[in-house]
């Protein structure tokens, strides 16, 4: 097995650890709550890793005695890692406690009113065979296999997008 599938492998073990730590059955925090402005939290979490990694880097270049008091370089970069998932999770909508009338900044969805008439669509990943119900040629997903759609409609002649459209 590569060794970048092999850390990959650490870093969902260890993914898992640490949520047994930050959302543990006996508290109310639940993973979204760290991000209350979305991925801009997230990315912001990014960035303050990165610097902590660039800083224990230089302070290695310039020192060669120096050595990390508390988290390695492979520590940090699995941490990186996890983010990125995280990241990747919450733009889904798939991150523990994180509200579905929200988008993935965590502001409020905009909900279009007026006649919408759906133009095309297109899926982002194929459906299981039998998950979908055909109806005038647009496909509705099973409530039991929900699908991720991007629907292109129209509102009052005016042409809007919509990412994980649902009913």
């Amino acid at each position: 097995m590569k060794e970048s599938i092999k850390i990959l492998h650490e870093c969902a073990d260890l993914q898992l650890k640490k949520s047994n730590d930050y959302q543990n059955p006996n508290s109310t925090i639940r993973q979204a709550d760290y991000y209350p402005r979305g991925i801009a939290s997230i990315l912001d979490i990014i960035h303050a890793k990165t610097l902590r990694m660039r800083s224990v880097l230089e302070a290695m270049e310039n020192d060669p005695n120096y050595s990390p008091n508390f988290e390695s370089i492979e520590d940090s970069a699995k941490d990186l890692i996890n983010y990125a998932s995280f990241l990747g999770a919450y733009v889904r909508g798939g991150i523990d406690g994180q509200d579905s009338t929200r988008d993935f900044l965590n502001r409020p969805r905009k909900t279009a009113t007026g006649k919408i008439t759906i133009k095309s669509y297109t899926p982002i990943s194929p459906f299981p065979p039998g998950s979908m119900t055909p109806l005038n040629d647009v496909y509705f997903a099973d409530a039991n296999n929900p699908g991720n759609l991007t629907v292109t409609g129209t509102e009052n002649s005016e042409t809007k997008y919509f990412t994980n459209a649902t009913s």
